[in-house]
């Protein structure tokens, strides 16, 4: 028998499918122990603290003195303004220094505290701030 050359086809063998590999399990190249003492000695280096309990309050402490700083800083600028003897809204002070309005909530009550500015009902139950002349 003999295959005309119409008839004929082309045969694909396939090669034989490869074995899987076997799966690689990943080991650190340092230990856990040896990993975290050089993220400790890299953060000594950057921010100068090794500790995160110390570096923690060092870091409140600071964030508190410039807080403190910036607050008395506005109080001087707030009786600076208020000392031309017209009494003004928290809004209006606000507005005139461009800070929010937490910020001069917190200033006006503690210059309240230490008795440099009054506040009295204006008209409409409008709270007015005004120097006080007796802290003068």
């Amino acid at each position: 028998m003999s295959i005309e050359p119409s008839q004929a086809h082309t045969v694909c063998i396939r090669a034989a499918i490869p074995p899987k590999p076997e799966p690689v399990t990943l080991k650190p190249k340092i230990t856990h122990e040896a990993d975290a003492a050089l993220i400790r000695a890299r953060t000594h280096r950057a921010w100068g603290f090794i500790t995160p309990v110390g570096s923690r309050e060092r870091s409140n402490e600071n964030r508190i003195a410039e807080a403190k700083r910036r607050r008395d800083e506005m109080a001087d600028r707030i009786a600076d303004l208020l000392a031309k003897g017209v009494p003004m809204t928290a809004p209006q002070i606000q507005r005139h220094f461009a800070v929010s309005d937490n910020h001069t909530r917190v200033v006006l009550s503690e210059m309240a505290k230490a008795g440099r500015v009054t506040k009295h009902k204006g008209p409409r139950g409008v709270f007015l701030w005004a120097i006080n002349e007796r802290a003068i």
